[in-house]
């Protein structure tokens, strides 16, 4: 029997499959109860239960291998050392990631790395690797036991209680996509049942939106985002300029947390759980885009001066932080002035006084917050 097996690249800090060539291995027989075993190798049951991690003491089976002598089960999970890298010259954390088969997302994480100091590495620094796996999704009967095998080799097993579906972890390399894995169930009564597994993977596609008129559909009004990335279980993926992109290697009914940047729409960071339990996911975003009625107050005007003359002489720079945008605002005699359908964020400003023979800088790469709909600037004269 054949069956479908979906995968997640998932990171797991610090544990590796491993066999423990120091075990005294006992292969369970028909009939055989975890007491009649104790007993016969004058030992506790209690003893051998910790030693193979057994979850549930009635369920043991013809064929099960058991630690009688040793420090864990042949498949057991045990800490791993990481591997210690010393940066060298010209290294980038992306060159690192893609030597080591890992993401740059994970190396900051594992190093408690600052997002916004992640180019400043320097030669001879030393950087933790911790290796990749991924997460098998098995469809299994509730109630039994599974142990899978990847070329003969045992890479995990485990006890199964209520689930339908169990998700087990091994080494990336051990799950090679296109292979087959064995796969032993047994049942309460000692029966196994072998299948063959086969390595799939599982995409879903992604389209983000802006919903402007707030139905939470996608329709002709709303703005479908084309640039841009998604990071998505440490991968950063790239956003299709058709608006519909393709993710592979994702577990349907997974929640995933989900960083997605387009500034296109000056959207920076901002973070998404969701549930992806379709083959396509609409991610709907509220309106970023917002009217801004704002002032100036003049500083250190002469007595003599008439403010309209100066305020109608006056225009704005308004300059995006995200890209290089730049907006130009002329002031009202009344010193106010009108942007419609700007998206909120960081900016920097200039101020210039114009007229008939020179411009002059007033106010040169000033900071403003935008996040309201209305804005107060001051100008030295």
């Amino acid at each position: 029997m054949r069956k479908s097996l979906y995968y997640s690249l998932i990171p797991v800090v610090g544990l590796n499959l491993q066999a423990n060539e120091l075990n005294e291995n006992y292969i369970v027989k028909k009939n055989d109860t975890l007491s009649k075993i104790a007993k016969k190798f004058d030992i506790s049951v209690d003893e051998i239960i910790s030693k193979n991690k057994i979850e549930n003491p009635d369920l043991i089976y013809p064929g099960m291998k058991l630690v009688i002598k040793g420090s864990g089960r042949m498949d057991s999970i045990k800490e791993e050392e990481y591997i210690t890298y010393k940066i060298q010259r010209n290294d980038t954390l992306s060159k690192i990631a893609k030597k080591f088969n890992t993401s740059v997302s994970k190396i900051i994480e594992d190093n408690n790395i600052d997002r916004r100091e992640a180019n400043l590495i320097y030669p001879g620094q030393t950087l933790k690797i911790f290796p990749r796996y991924k997460t098998l999704k098995i469809e299994v009967e509730p109630n039994s036991y599974i142990e899978v095998y990847y070329k003969g080799e045992i890479i995990s097993h485990k006890v199964i209680k209520n689930e339908d579906i169990v998700n087990i972890k091994a080494k990336e390399e051990m799950l090679p996509v296109g292979e087959e894995l064995d796969v032993k169930v047994y049942d309460d009564e000692g029966n196994v049942k072998e299948e063959k597994v086969e390595i799939k993977e599982e995409s879903i596609s992604f389209v983000t939106f802006i919903d402007r008129n707030k139905n939470n559909k996608l329709d002709i009004e709303d703005n479908l985002i084309t640039g841009g990335t998604y990071e998505i279980d440490g991968r950063v993926i790239q956003i299709d300029n058709s608006g519909k992109t393709v993710v592979p290697n994702l577990i349907p009914n997974k929640e995933y947390e989900i960083i997605l940047n387009s500034y296109e729409e000056n959207i920076v960071n901002k973070k998404i759980n969701m549930n992806v339990g379709t083959k396509t996911v609409f991610i709907t975003l509220e309106e970023n885009l917002f009217s801004v009625k704002g002032s100036i107050k003049l500083i250190n005007k002469k007595f003599y001066q008439k403010s309209s003359d100066i305020y109608e002489k006056l225009l704005i720079r308004l300059k995006s932080q995200i890209n290089d945008d730049e907006i130009l605002l002329p002031v009202s005699e009344k010193g106010e002035f009108y942007i419609d359908e700007i998206p909120k964020g960081e900016y920097i400003y200039d101020i210039e006084y114009v007229d008939d023979r020179k411009i002059k800088v007033l106010e040169k790469n000033k900071r403003v917050d935008i996040y309201s709909n209305s804005m107060y600037l001051s100008v030295r004269l």
